[in-house]
This record gives structure tokens, C-alpha cells and sequence, in this order.
């Protein structure tokens, strides 16, 4: 385990991953700052976060299929990962989303193509 990974660096931004809809009753798998590169996007602040806290995660070129063994179509041909910037789902790939300083990236786990997650896109904890 390397300290330091190319996607590692000085910009902080927000990361929050949660899955409310399969676990209410703990529905927090990240919730914290992750200091990504400058210019770096939201692969780069999922794989930082998901290194350092050892949280299972699968990807194949910009997509997230599974995180904390949670996977694509575990709940029906509808369920997934699907992510959020500022409170917007994105309709860019995770490699192909970047980021800026104090961008707050939600990853949330979803039934409904998204549909049933919306309540949780703004939530922030800490402000």
C-alpha cells in the first residue's frame, strides 16, 4: 500500500458514497475530504477514498459497477451505482467528470435508475 498514488494531491473536495435504499439502518460507506491532483476528476477522488479506507470497489474504463460489494444489478436491472456533483447527476463518466476545490461528489446506490435517491443528493453532514 502506497501512501501516495498518482491520484493523490493538493485539491480537496468533498465525497460522500451511501447506500439508503438497501441499507437504511447504515447507509454511510464514505462520508469525508478526499485531496485528489489538481485538475483530477471523480475516479480519482473514489479510488483515493476507497484505498485509504480499504472499501472494495470495481471499475472498468469510467464506470463505477460496485463499491463496498455492492454491485450493478444486485437489486434488479435498474439498481446501481450513480453519482452527483454539486447536487447534479452526472451524465459524464466518472473519468470524464472533473473536479474543482470544494466540489461535492455523491455516489449513491439506486433501485430506479436514480429516481429514488434524489432526497440524498444535496445532504451534507458537515455545514
Amino acid at each position: 500500500y502506497s501512501a501516495n498514488t498518482k491520484e493523490e494531491g493538493p485539491m480537496a473536495v468533498g465525497l460522500v458514497i451511501r447506500k439508503d435504499m438497501v441499507d437504511p439502518e447504515s447507509p454511510i460507506v464514505f462520508d469525508g475530504q478526499v485531496c485528489i491532483r489538481e485538475g483530477g476528476n471523480v475516479m480519482d477522488a473514489i479510488l483515493v477514498a476507497t484505498r485509504k479506507e480499504r472499501i472494495q470497489l470495481s471499475y472498468t474504463s469510467g464506470y463505477v459497477s460496485s463499491i463496498d460489494n455492492l454491485a450493478e444489478f444486485d437489486y434488479g436491472s435498474q439498481s446501481g451505482w450513480m453519482f452527483a456533483v454539486n447536487g447534479v447527476f452526472s451524465e459524464k463518466s466518472v473519468n470524464e467528470k472533473y473536479l474543482s476545490a470544494g466540489d461535492k461528489v455523491v455516489f449513491l446506490y439506486s433501485l430506479d435508475m436514480g429516481k429514488d435517491v434524489t432526497e440524498y443528493l444535496g445532504q451534507n453532514d458537515e455545514s
